[in-house]
């Protein structure tokens, strides 16, 4: 943690009210999200208890199933949820044309892309979890055919929800959300970080008035009357008291197990009344509902982030290629990764995560203050400024390199030759020089200034501004390439007597055939003192099946399995 999220936390306790982490909503919100929220059997996960879906506040449907350990009975609920999941699916299937633009922004040709795509809003991350990856799973491969047939709407929803399970692990994406990620992103509580994890409690911090009864609220702008038992809306009680609310899932309360829900399965068995259950589940899970949307109306209130649409556009380009899988039969999930997709999706995380954080710093002031407090970003007043300064170059030649003398607001320790970027500008590129005795650093701008000194002092700040300059320049270009030697990891597993590989890695599906690697037989043994006739063959080590599943293995462009069983 942070020293400045640090700061915030503790001003959060003593104000008794979360403040503001950010300025600005940075995942993009989608105008009718499909939010679900639901339960499961304690140590069942596969055993859906009940599910509540909608695309209003006023408007949802309940699915129960009265005793989740009849196979029969499980089933029929989840085809009852997966037809109402694939109607709302369907509506997102009209295309516009668009241009395909190269790295320079050039069209070069044109596709079909979805115009809209949908967006499953659930309370946690725990549920998004369950829902897309545990359930998607168990799913996706039950048989329509055979002695024990299914309906065939379940194992085309769970493709769709392993679709979702693909895209959520991703930083950026948006097409599943969790609501208890959207307020720990946008606001800090005075609480431990372990405690957000609880969707009431995290929301009594942003907002008392939705945990405090109307009777003892104080409207706006008038003091309370104590004498009339009104109060201020206060973080700290407000979320006490929504400790005190069922759970937002997916698991319920073991007390409200063995209280309220046992009894009335045992009922049901004895006397087939499925009302008493529905009501009851209805209403545990009526607060966890109201919650996702009343943060879902918390970030819709904060201005857009700029690049949040962008990051959308990738989302849909996503959507349609699942689309186009699912129409061809191809919309396969792989259990685990081979070598080539680990090693590839380790990139993409890697490349997305460093994207959103550059992202947000560039868009949201309240963000970027976390780095100039780090000391990372560099943010103070523009003292002078040289436009016409010249130096000489590694070939003799003098070139332009203006100046800029800045009065840090933080102290700024980062040493001589740090390479900045100009926030507002983030084409110019500058390295840090020597602190002057006032303690103004020099910069020294190398890129963005143009070629003239006219075209520099167009180019750069007044003097007087205030600037700030950070560690992120314009958007990296991270391509889909692979090592010229692959880590041992992902090499091809070889045969016992080292004579070859005896499995490769699979060939890798994509908008263009990419080739695998060549076979590796192995490290060379150390040479010793005598010279032999030729290396003993080393067995390679064991290839490793990758990383445990994010629920199911992600499967974006050029990465779906071609093996007919999916598996």
């Amino acid at each position: 943690m942070s020293d400045l999220a640090t700061y915030r936390r503790l001003l959060a306790r003593r104000q008794r009210r979360a403040v503001p982490a950010a300025a600005r909503c940075h995942p993009y919100l989608a105008g009718e999200p499909l939010v679900i929220v639901g339960y499961h059997l304690a140590g069942e996960p596969a055993a859906p208890l009940a599910l509540r879906y909608g695309t209003a506040p006023g408007r949802w449907r309940t699915v129960v199933v009265p005793e989740p350990r009849d196979r029969t009975l499980r089933f029929a609920a989840l085809a009852t949820f997966g037809a109402d999941l694939r109607d709302h699916l369907a509506g997102f299937a009209d295309r516009d044309e668009v241009p395909v633009l190269d790295r320079r922004g050039v069209a070069t040709d044109t596709e079909q892309i979805c115009r809209r795509a949908p967006q499953l809003l659930v309370p946690n991350a725990t549920t998004a979890g369950w829902l897309c990856d545990t359930l998607g799973r168990s799913l996706r491969y039950l048989r329509t055919d055979g002695e024990h047939p299914v309906d065939p709407v379940l194992p085309a929803v769970g493709g769709d929800l392993s679709f979702f399970a693909t895209r959520r692990v991703l930083p950026g994406s948006a097409l599943v959300l969790a609501a208890g990620d959207l307020l720990t992103t946008h606001w800090v509580t005075g609480q431990l970080p372990a405690e957000d994890a609880n969707l009431h409690a995290a929301l009594a911090w942003v907002d008392p008035q939705h945990h405090t009864a109307p009777a003892a609220a104080v409207p706006a702008g008038r003091e309370p009357d104590a004498a009339a038992g009104e109060q201020r809306p206060d973080g700290v009680s407000a979320a006490l008291a929504a400790e005190s609310l069922p759970p937002a899932g997916p698991v319920p309360d073991p007390h409200f197990d063995a209280t309220r829900l046992a009894p009335v399965i045992e009922r049901y068995h004895a006397d087939g009344d499925e009302a008493t259950l529905t009501a009851l589940l209805d209403e545990a899970l009526d607060p966890a509902w109201r919650a996702t949307w009343r943060v879902r109306e918390l970030v819709a209130a904060l201005p857009p982030a700029a690049h949040a649409e962008p990051r959308w556009d990738s989302d849909r380009r996503a959507w349609t290629h699942h689309l186009d899988r699912v129409a061809a039969g191809t919309a396969h999930f792989s259990a685990r990764l081979d070598q080539l997709r680990a090693f590839r999706f380790l990139g993409e995380l890697e490349s997305r995560t460093a994207a959103l954080e550059r992202q947000m710093a560039l868009d949201d002031p309240l963000v970027l203050a976390g780095y100039v407090a780090s000391g990372e970003a560099l943010s103070g007043q523009l003292v002078a400024r040289d436009h016409e300064r010249r130096e000489l170059n590694a070939r003799g030649s003098k070139v332009l390199r203006p100046l800029l003398r800045i009065r840090p607001h933080l102290a700024f320790d980062r040493p001589a030759g740090t390479e900045l970027w100009l926030v507002d500008r983030p084409g110019v590129q500058v390295r840090t020089g020597r602190i002057g005795a006032d303690g103004a650093i020099d910069c020294i701008v190398v890129k963005g200034m143009g070629r003239t000194p006219q075209q520099a002092d167009a180019a750069l700040p007044a003097v007087g501004a205030d600037v700030t300059l950070a560690p992120f320049g314009p958007q990296p270009v991270f391509g889909d390439t692979l090592p010229d030697d692959l880590p041992w990891t992902h090499r091809a597993r070889e045969t016992d007597d080292g004579d070859g590989p005896a499995v490769g890695p699979e060939p890798v599906a994509g908008p263009e055939p990419v080739p695998g690697p060549e076979p590796v037989a192995g490290p060379e043994p150390a040479v010793g003192p005598k010279p032999v006739a030729g290396p003993e063959p080393v067995a390679g080590p064991e290839a490793v099946a990758g990383p445990e599943p994010l629920g199911s293995a992600p499967d974006r462009d050029g990465l779906d399995d071609r093996r007919e069983g999916g598996r």
